[in-house]
């Protein structure tokens, strides 16, 4: 009886933080989306690893392509334009 009610806690500890952290992974993929260059490159990239590392601490991975989407759409295309065409061309994504 004691260890059924220990499941049973664990199951309900292990739903309660499942939940939340499928909600903060939502906010922080829409951040990481509709997040937009301003300032310094090297500021816009540390911002973008910071949202990334904090949705791989809560066991969601971020596969290399869609990083490399979200760093090109949040650059003004005017004057990353050639660089950003330059990558996305290229037959094999950059890893």
């Amino acid at each position: 009886m004691l260890q059924l009610r220990k499941l049973l806690i664990l199951r309900m500890l292990s739903d309660h933080f499942a939940s939340t952290s499928r909600g903060t992974q939502l906010q922080l993929r829409a951040k990481l989306r509709t997040y937009k260059y301003e300032g310094s490159i090297p500021d816009y990239m540390l911002k973008i690893r910071h949202y990334v590392d904090e949705i791989v601490q809560i066991d969601e991975l971020v596969c290399s392509e869609d990083l490399t989407d979200t760093v090109f759409n949040g650059l003004y295309h005017d004057t990353f334009g050639p660089i950003i065409n330059a990558v996305r061309a290229r037959d094999t994504p950059i890893s």
